[in-house]
């Protein structure tokens, strides 16, 4: 959807203007299904699934024995239009600030 790609653009470029490195790959909005499978999956159409996206949440993958673990870093809440919401002050405060 164009306002997902949008919102990634934007994204993108403050995370970039934070010193941070962003992939340079198109962006291609998904869901992950399953990883790390042990056999062939059977593949078939599957209809599109609208829903709305209320928050982004950014999480932090860590290796651990038995597979990652994945800890929230921080979040932003979505209104309606799809556009970032106020700014968390707790996440501003543990120097999550990407705005």
């Amino acid at each position: 959807p164009d306002a997902l790609t949008l919102l990634h653009d934007a994204l993108a470029t403050r995370l970039r203007d934070a010193g941070f490195r962003v992939e340079e790959r198109p962006y291609q909005a998904h869901v992950t299904i399953a990883r790390h499978c042990r056999r062939v999956l059977t593949t078939r159409s599957v209809s599109a699934l609208p829903w709305r996206v209320r928050r982004i949440v950014l999480y932090e993958s860590i290796g651990a024995e038995g597979g990652p673990r994945y800890e929230p870093r921080a979040q932003w809440p979505l209104d309606a239009a799809g556009q970032i919401g106020p700014w968390n002050p707790r996440q501003q405060a543990a120097g999550l600030d990407v705005s």
